[in-house]
Order: structure tokens, then C-alpha cells, then sequence
């Protein structure tokens, strides 16, 4: 009855409050809540709802993620599962865990026997108790917390989450492993002991749960945290797996075993209406969706760019290597632990998010996930802000809010305010006067909450606006900085004719191991070098190509694609007289499917004699092919979307860039002196590591022939307007306008063209080939019934007849003529709405 009760009384809610609900799952920006939903409040279903993708506690599972679903079915829901541990007894999510199955590191033995109530307790070697992860250890089926560490014995509490018992001269005790607080590590792999009642693994029984977990939930899936592909290096080398009291890091790849039997598993087992598998630290191809970039943030900043190459890399144009392809990629920026939100930070995040398909989620980290900030550029700048801080009095009940943004609510209208942790509240406006609007507080069964300078303000039917307010995608992103696409390097891909290793050396230094030409096993067809080697030994092993002329100052880039069985560390390196770099992948290591790594560099001397090597740094099998080196920088992007564009500078220096014309900032009230809705007429600045996301404005369009193009600096735009006809091929008479703004010192990397006949007066973007793929070129076509070329509303990009050709290395960055605007990055919070201003023009 009380659960009828409750429903009830929830439907009803949403009648009150989501009765114009409108979500869109298929445009951007898709954002994602981590780890904060628990289903209780039912506030908490209603806030999340707006989240394109959910990680779920399982905390009230029965009434929480149902609610969420009903209010939006198109949300990805997941229900959060550990593969690798578990909380400290009895706090075990309802999962029964064998005592054995728990991990612990190298050990002793006890020297004498031992009875249920003995505390002090005789070991062989206490120096195994230097390093306690969560000062516990384990002696058969008995966990004691130790006190102190003597010469000869230890002092412990006895029965820590378990049941005293005596104990043998003789037996094992260990230290637990432990990753996280309060938690013990799990023993994954084929050296998992199997339970006396089922005779089960830990990792059969974890499947047996997920699975009931997923088809007793009205969840879409399963997101297993902490699915390492190696434990090689964690607990200092000193896990046993084996439980032989000799540290085995895992012995060799039994551990990846264990994740992959889980995995693929897993996968076959789901639910038809469940059926979405995602996992954090590493990505297992075909038998998953995707993976989780949990930490992303500037303490991390040197694997801005590998973190990028591994999470675009499943998104087409690349070939589809995910469970029933359908990628799920989730790129986890956050504040480093600060809980201080940098806009900045967050915006390049967002950009860096939207030059591929996957989802973005921002909060304060890893170790308190669940903040459910918000910001004007996930929904256009709906609503407004707050200008000063209110608090969870019952007496504060004035709201002040950004000038002139009172004007969009009116007295009566219930307003959502956003709060941390899922907790947002609602209120009821009865008052407007200027800035201040006056509430009444806690409304429907939320509870008055403290709110901070710019926290969002807003209207159910604002927000509904606001979200997925980019549109879609126009097109897959563009590098648009100057590349030389002269490959500097020789045999890239390992062929015969010659001998495979043509120009190559191979390089080795104690290592049980080898190279050989694996053929035919390529991203492009062709062949490629294989490395073998073997665990548990002591290896160096590389290839390099030397006689590579440098020329000083100028920026080189070191790609390959790459694969390996086991998530290995891949090493890329240059070196020239009197210096070197290299570049370490090892963000989840290589996948075990082709993906592009890459480095750029600047070289400070001219030489003839500069080398280019290639290692991989773990032990298995690692396959590296297409080998470039090229000068020029290619990491910055762009991507445009039906109602906007978005710009993600990933390189470690400034980039000057022609916005196309009609866009303009986004209008909102958070970062006002960036987010003004001005124009965009000069060239943009773009600074290191940063991102830009602009509005689509119509109304700002100045040309007659307009583009579906960016014509930018970097980009050669060729436009043919025909009139009353429906293919260029026809006879009635055609004008043509060709603009385009060259450089002697680049060449083309890349072509894309996109074509497109107008016939109609509806938009049907031109499809367009990523530049991330230095090596595909595509054409795509869309065509429409009428000669009309202007849109119909002021947000959706012009209907036009043109041809596009995209060449980012035909044009200088910018011209020495005209006003630059400089993307000025701020140090920005949620806390204060000063920042630094990013309108500053120079000449």
C-alpha cells in the first residue's frame, strides 16, 4: 500500500511539474550525472532525468531509477558495480562475498597456534607488515585490524568484520589489498579461489549478480567500475595473487583475463532491454560499450591528447569495435578534488567532448563524484543565475539574480534551483521587484537548500530549451591548423620489397623477446610490426629510423597506429644531437584495437641526423603500423552542429582562427564577460588547451551565397548558387563565387568535400568525413526542393547550394590585417562570477 501510495503521489507530481517534458536524446551537448542518484528523493529522479547518461548507486533502486525512466525513457541509465572489490563487511551492497576471494598482498606465517581470543600474534617475518593499505590483514577466514608491529609478532584487534576462530602454526597471514577507503580488493583471474557452498569464482559469481542485478532493474545496463587492465603496479608491486607470499603483480596477464572472462560474460547475458555494458579504467572492445575517462583534469594535462585519440577513436569515421555498435564514451573532467568548478576547464572538457559522439560529465572528482553542477553552455544560457549567495534559512527568501534576467519568470512560475549532490530545490515565485525575485521555499517536496553565486536558476520549460541545444552534428571534426602531409619517414608500413625492416634498426637489450612483420594485419591493409615479450623478464626493446633531417624550431609530429593483447604502455620518441623526447601512452595502455597515438614537438637544432623510435614498455604483443612524421601541429579542431559550433585547442600553444560567419556567443549569465551573446567578427585566438562553443545566429549572416562551411582561415571554400534547377549540371544559367586564401608554406593533409543541391527550403546538412583520419577522403550529399536559401528560424545554420572542399593546410592561421580576438582563459568558479576578460582585441 505505501509503495501505491507513492507512486501515486508521484505521477501526480509530475503532472504539476514535467507536464511539458520534452527531451531530446539525440542532440547535443549529452551530459552525464556520476554516481550521485540514488532514487531517493524522488526530486533526485526529476533532476537527473535531464542527464543524457546516469551511473547509479543501487541504493532505492526500486523506485528511483523506475521514476527516471518514466520521466525520460531516452535516458541511459547504468547500475554502478565494482569488479575488483568490495565495501568493508557489513557494508557489501547486498553481494554475499567468500572470505577467500579477498586479494592480499605478500605475507608470513604464524609461528605458533593461536586461540579465538589471542592478540598478540607470533609471525616468521614482520617486515611484510611494513606497508599496510588499510592497516588489516587476514589469517584464513579471519580479518584482525593490527595495532602494532614488533620483531617477532603483532598486535591486533581480533574479529575486524568477521568472526574469531583459533589458527594453526602455520598458516598464512597477509595484508589485505586495498584501493579505495574502507574497501578490500578482490582476486580476478584464474587464481580466484572457488567458494565451498557453489563453487564459484569471484568473477562467476560478480556475472551471476550483474545479470540478476539487470534484469530485476529498470536500469539499461551495467557500468563496472574499476576494471583494471593490470594490477602489475599497484599495492607496490606487492599483490599476490597466487597466495604463495612471493609478490606476483598478477602473474602475468591472468588478471586481464579475469576482466575480459567478465566482460564477455556479462555482455552475453544481459537482458535484451538491458543490454548496455560500460566500464571504467579500461575499455574491452566488442564485448562493451565504452569507457568511463574518469579524472580528466590539468594535473593530468601531458595525456590531453592520447585521452582524446582512445576516446574518438570508436565514433565513426573509424571502424565500429563496441558492443552492438553502439559506443558509449564518457570523458570525466573534473576539479582535481578542489570542489573549486574552473568554467574554463569545464569548456574545454565540453569542446574536447563534442569532437567526437560521447558524453560529458564535470564535478569535483574522483573522490566525491555526484556533483550536479550545471552551466550555461549545456543549455544555451537558460534561465538565469544567481548574484549572491542564499542560505537554507526559512527567512531567505529573496533570490538576486544576474541584471535584467528577472523579466523572463513570472509570478507563479516553479523554479528549480541547482544544488550539489542531486539535491536541487524547487520554489514558487510570489513576488517580482527589479533583480530580486521573492520564493517560496521547498516546494514539492524538496527542502530548502543553501545556493551559491551562480547557481542556475530556471523554469521547467526553460531548461527544456536549453538542452541538447547544439543540435546535431553537421559534420565529424575538422582539423584546421596547417599540416604538411610529407612523410618524413620511411617503410611505414613494414613491406618486402627491400626487406621488411628497410631503414629500421632493432634495437634489444636483455629481453626474451622478438620482432616480426605481421602481414596483412593493419588498420589500411597492410602489414605491420609485431613486438613479443615475454613476462617476466628483463627487456628493453625498440625500433628506430635515424638520417631524419630536422630543421631547428619547427614542430614535428610522431604518429602510428597502433594495437596490443594486453592495454601495453607504448613509447614514442625523437631524438637529434644533444637531445631527445618521448612520449609514454598509458592512460588503460594500448587498446587491443587499432587506435591512432600521436605527439608533436619542436626540434631546437637543424640536422641531418635526428631519429624517430617506437617501444612498447609492457610485456605480450604490441602491433605499430602507418608511421608519419610530418611538420606542423594538427590538434586543434573544429565541429559544426546544426545550431552551433564547437572549437577544441589541444595543442600546447595559441591558435589564431576565422570563425565562419554567422555565430556568436552564447548569451548567458554565469560567465558574462565571456558568455555575452556578442558576435563573433574577428579571428578568435584560441588558447592552449581550452575549448570555444559558439550559437548558430542567422540574423548575423552578412553574405548573400552563404556556406555550410566554415570558411575560415584554414579552410578553401568554393560556393555555386544555381537558380530554378535542382542539379549544377543543368542548363539554366548558374553564378559562381569561389573565395579562397592560400599560403606558400603549407600543404593539404586532408580533403573532404561535401555537396549539396538546393532544391528545398529545409536544411539537410552535407555529411563530412573527419580530418582525425589523415588518410580517408569522402564525399557526402544531401538534396532538398526549393531554391530557397535562407533559414527559417534564426538558430538553425543557411540552406545552401555549395560545394565544400576542406583543406586545413592550404591557408596561414591568420591574417596580419584584421582584429584578433583572444580567448582569454579565466580562473573562474561556481562561487564567484568574476573573471578574466576574453574580448581583448589586438592588431
Amino acid at each position: 500500500m505505501r509503495r501505491t501510495l507513492y507512486l501515486i503521489f508521484f505521477l501526480l507530481l509530475q503532472c504539476v511539474v514535467f507536464s511539458h517534458a520534452r527531451f531530446n536524446n539525440t542532440n547535443y551537448p549529452k551530459v552525464c550525472l556520476v554516481y550521485s542518484f540514488s532514487g531517493w528523493p524522488s526530486v533526485s529522479a526529476q533532476w537527473a532525468a535531464r542527464y543524457n547518461l546516469v551511473l547509479a548507486t543501487t541504493r532505492n533502486n526500486l523506485y528511483g531509477i523506475p521514476n527516471l525512466k518514466a520521466i525520460n525513457p531516452d535516458s541511459i541509465v547504468l547500475n554502478y558495480i565494482l569488479t575488483e572489490e568490495t565495501y568493508v563487511p557489513p557494508n557489501t551492497n547486498n553481494l554475499v562475498i567468500y572470505e577467500n576471494w579477498r586479494l592480499t598482498l605478500a605475507g608470513t606465517v604464524l609461528t605458533a597456534d593461536i586461540n579465538a581470543t589471542t592478540t598478540i600474534i607470533p609471525v616468521q617475518n614482520t617486515t611484510v607488515f611494513n606497508y599496510l593499505p588499510d592497516g588489516t590483514v587476514q589469517v584464513d577466514l579471519e580479518s584482525m585490524k593490527v595495532i602494532s608491529v614488533y620483531t617477532t609478532y603483532i598486535v591486533v584487534q581480533r574479529a575486524y568484520s568477521s568472526v574469531a576462530v583459533s589458527h594453526s602454526n602455520g598458516a598464512r597471514i597477509a595484508p589485505h589489498a586495498s584501493f579505495w577507503p574502507s574497501t578490500w580488493m578482490l582476486n580476478v583471474g584464474s587464481y580466484s579461489p572457488r567458494d565451498p557452498v557453489h563453487n564459484q569464482t569471484w568473477q562467476e559469481y560478480l556475472v551471476q549478480a550483474a545479470i540478476s542485478l539487470a534484469i530485476n532493474s529498470a536500469a539499461d545496463g551495467i557500468f563496472y567500475d574499476n576494471a583494471f587492465s593490470s594490477i602489475a603496479t599497484q599495492q607496490k608491486g606487492l599483490i599476490d595473487v597466487n597466495a604463495d607470499n612471493i609478490p606476483d603483480g598478477g602473474i602475468n596477464n591472468s588478471w586481464l583475463l579475469g576482466e575480459q572472462y567478465i566482460m564477455q560474460a556479462t555482455s552475453t547475458g544481459l537482458p535484451a532491454n538491458a543490454s548496455y555494458l560500460m566500464t571504467n579504467s579500461a575499455f574491452f572492445p566488442y564485448n562493451t560499450n565504452g569507457r568511463f575517462f574518469e579524472s580528466v583534469n590539468p594535473s593530468n594535462s601531458l595525456y590531453y591528447g592520447q585521452i582524446f585519440n582512445f576516446y574518438s577513436s570508436v565514433y565513426p569515421p573509424y571502424p565500429s569495435v563496441t558492443l552492438n555498435n553502439t559506443p558509449i564514451m564518457l570523458l570525466g573532467f573534473d576539479t582535481g578534488g578542489t570542489g573549486i568548478a574552473d568554467r574554463d576547464v569545464m569548456r574545454f572538457g565540453l569542446a574536447m567532448t563534442l569532437m567526437a559522439d560521447g558524453y560529458f560529465a564535470y564535478d569535483k572528482g574522483d573522490v566525491d563524484h555526484g556533483w550536479a553542477w550545471w552551466f550555461d553552455e549545456w543549455d544555451n544560457g537558460a534561465g538565469t543565475s544567481l548574484v549572491k549567495n542564499i542560505s537554507n534559512s526559512a527567512t531567505d527568501t529573496v533570490l538576486s539574480v544576474y541584471p535584467g534576467t528577472a523579466s523572463k519568470f513570472n509570478v507563479g512560475d516553479w523554479i528549480y534551483a541547482t544544488e550539489f549532490d542531486s539535491n536541487q530545490e524547487i520554489m514558487k515565485i510570489s513576488f517580482i521587484a527589479g533583480d530580486n525575485i521573492t520564493v517560496i521555499r521547498a516546494q514539492n517536496g524538496t527542502s530548502r537548500q543553501p545556493h551559491s553565486i551562480g547557481d542556475k536558476i530556471f523554469t521547467e520549460d526553460q531548461i527544456q530549451a536549453g538542452l541538447g541545444w547544439l543540435g546535431t552534428p553537421i559534420e565529424n571534426a575538422q582539423v584546421i591548423s596547417p599540416v604538411n602531409t610529407t612523410n618524413l619517414a620511411q617503410n611505414t608500413f613494414f613491406n618486402t620489397s627491400g626487406g621488411w625492416m628497410s631503414g629500421w634498426s632493432f634495437n634489444k637489450d636483455k629481453a626474451n623477446s622478438s620482432v616480426s612483420q605481421d602481414e596483412g594485419n593493419s588498420v589500411f591493409g597492410g602489414n605491420s610490426i609485431r613486438f613479443d615479450v615475454n613476462y617476466g623478464v628483463n627487456w628493453d626493446l625498440s625500433i628506430s629510423q635515424g638520417n631524419i633531417h630536422f630543421v631547428a624550431n619547427q614542430t614535428y609530429t610522431l604518429s602510428v597506429w597502433a594495437r596490443s593483447n594486453n592495454y601495453s604502455v607504448g613509447n614514442l620518441g625523437a631524438s637529434w644531437p644533444g637531445g631527445s623526447i618521448s612520449h609514454y601512452y598509458n592512460s588503460g595502455g594500448v587498446p587491443p584495437y587499432w587506435a591512432v597515438l600521436d605527439f608533436s614537438f619542436v626540434v631546437p637544432v637543424t640536422t641531418t641526423s635526428g631519429s624517430i623510435s617506437l617501444r612498447p614498455n609492457t610485456e605480450g604483443s604490441t602491433w605499430f603500423t602507418n608511421i608519419k612524421l610530418t611538420t606542423g601541429d594538427p590538434h586543434i579542431y573544429m565541429r559544426r552542429f546544426t545550431h552551433g559550433l564547437a572549437i577544441c585547442n589541444l595543442m600546447t600553444t595559441s591558435y589564431t582562427v576565422t570563425v565562419p560567419d554567422g555565430y556568436r556567443r552564447i548569451l548567458g549569465t554565469q560567465d558574462p564577460l565571456l558568455n555575452n551573446g556578442t558576435p563573433v567578427t574577428a579571428p578568435l585566438v584560441v588558447q592552449p588547451n581550452s575549448g570555444v562553443i559558439l550559437v548558430y545566429d542567422a540574423s548575423l549572416v552578412t553574405t548573400t551565397t552563404t556556406s555550410t562551411s566554415p570558411t575560415t582561415s584554414t579552410l578553401t571554400t568554393s560556393s555555386t548558387t544555381t537558380s530554378s534547377t535542382s542539379t549544377p549540371s543543368s542548363s539554366t544559367s548558374t553564378t559562381t563565387s569561389t573565395s579562397t586564401t592560400t599560403t606558400s608554406s603549407s600543404t593539404t593533409t586532408t580533403s573532404t568535400t561535401g555537396s549539396s543541391t538546393t532544391t528545398s527550403s529545409s536544411h539537410t546538412p552535407s555529411t563530412t568525413t573527419s580530418a582525425l583520419n589523415p588518410s580517408t577522403t569522402t564525399s557526402g550529399t544531401a538534396s532538398t526542393s526549393s531554391s530557397s536559401t535562407s533559414p527559417t528560424t534564426s538558430n538553425t545554420l543557411p540552406t545552401t547550394s555549395s560545394s565544400t572542399t576542406v583543406t586545413p593546410s592550404t591557408t596561414s592561421s591568420s591574417p596580419t590585417s584584421q582584429t584578433t580576438t583572444t580567448e582569454t582563459t579565466s580562473s573562474s568558479s561556481t562561487t564567484t562570477s568574476a573573471i578574466t576578460p576574453s574580448t581583448t582585441t589586438s592588431g
